[in-house]
């Protein structure tokens, strides 16, 4: 008696001839008919054994049964071969592509198709139909059970159809990279209770949640999420994350506006201490310092690099970020530097060590007693 290899290198020999067209029906008729014969017994072995068979050598029991049929089909259009209906392949072709939006039209086009057919047939049916990387791990045996176990765990994977397309919505969620992760939680803490107000499968929930936040959470994000654990707890950790974050942020800028407050607004103590940017005397401040002519104070401020509007060094006046004004005319300028102010005959004060201090000789300068 052949083996089950060498079974089917015949088959697969004529089968072979019978596409190129150099296959003589009559005379390889009885070959044929003895093989188709063979490779049923060796088929009936395979699902009599104690060992089911694996979904790999099932897809191989099919390939080879189709061949046979074909060659089956060019030798005598209506055999009379008896076989093993585990062993026989219904002619129905149909294939699911794997993708989530074509399974609700998989599903009603394989109920449609298997209305009549055996449980086996349904079993085999349905195995064929799929893509390789969705049928490990399911059963192997041709029943019923088998075929209800099968369309459940793809109704988990793939469905079951939400008319609101709430899982949709959560697949196609892609927050930027600058969107702050409070923002982020919120929206998927609203989807997931959509989700669950809708009575979704929790499994399927749980599938898509869990593959979302992984593709758009940081990793020093998720390192410190449980993710073993259901997607509420892990929309909570997240929430509790986000809030530190956000209260971390909101104390990093109330700290930058303050140093920003206290390098261009000086306390009041300070202005009292520090002395008269023009005069150098220290009874006043610089705003209201008289001494001399609005020209010469003006020249003084320019010699000594001094903002014309708040009468501070290191910037300019374009950059000045004072609210000051001229009480005079309203120019960007400090009042004491404005022309139109009256000059003053009290004496500035000179400091002879420094040259830099001094007013020069040319200054409209009126000294009092």
């Amino acid at each position: 008696m052949a083996t089950l290899s060498t079974t089917r290198r015949e088959i697969s020999r004529l089968h072979s001839r019978l596409l190129i067209r150099q296959l003589n029906p009559e005379a390889e008729k009885e070959k044929i008919l003895k093989l188709a014969e063979d490779l049923a017994n060796e088929h009936d072995q395979i699902w009599s054994s104690d060992t089911e068979p694996t979904t790999e050598e099932i897809d191989k029991m099919s390939q080879y049964q189709e061949k046979l049929r074909e060659l089956l089909q060019e030798v005598d259009p209506k055999p009379k071969i008896s076989t093993n209906a585990t062993a026989e392949i219904p002619k129905i072709k149909i294939k699911f592509s794997g993708k989530k939006q074509d399974w609700a039209s998989f599903l009603s086009l394989f109920e449609i198709a298997t209305k009549e057919a055996s449980p086996q047939e349904k079993y085999l049916i349905l195995t064929n139909a799929l893509p390789n990387h969705l049928k490990r791990d399911h059963p192997t045996t041709p029943n019923a059970e088998s075929v209800e176990n099968i369309i459940n765990a793809l109704n988990i994977t793939f469905g079951p159809i939400d008319n609101n397309q709430t899982l949709d919505m959560v697949e196609r969620f892609n927050p930027g990279s600058k969107t702050p992760l409070s923002s982020t939680t919120g929206r998927l803490c609203a989807l997931y209770h959509q989700a669950v107000s809708r009575d979704i499968n929790k499994e399927c929930i749980n599938r898509v949640f869990k593959k979302k936040i992984l593709q758009i959470m940081p990793f020093s994000v998720l390192n410190q999420l449980p993710m073993n654990n259901d997607v509420e707890m892990i929309i909570n950790k997240m929430a509790e994350i986000a809030h530190v974050q956000t209260q971390a942020l909101e104390a990093k800028r109330g700290n930058q506006q303050q140093q920003q407050r206290s390098a261009y607004r000086p306390t009041q103590q300070g202005n009292r201490s520090n002395k008269c940017a023009l005069c150098s005397r220290s009874n006043h401040n610089s705003m209201a310092c008289t001494s001399g002519s609005a020209r010469s104070r003006k020249q003084m401020a320019q010699r000594r690099g001094l903002c014309m509007k708040c009468l501070r060094p290191n910037h300019k006046a374009n950059e000045c970020r004072s609210n000051t004004s001229c009480g005079k005319c309203k120019g960007q300028h400090a009042t004491c530097l404005c022309d139109k102010a009256t000059i003053n005959t009290s004496e500035m004060a000179h400091d002879d060590s420094n040259d830099e201090d001094q007013f020069d000789d040319n200054d409209d300068l009126v000294a009092l007693n």
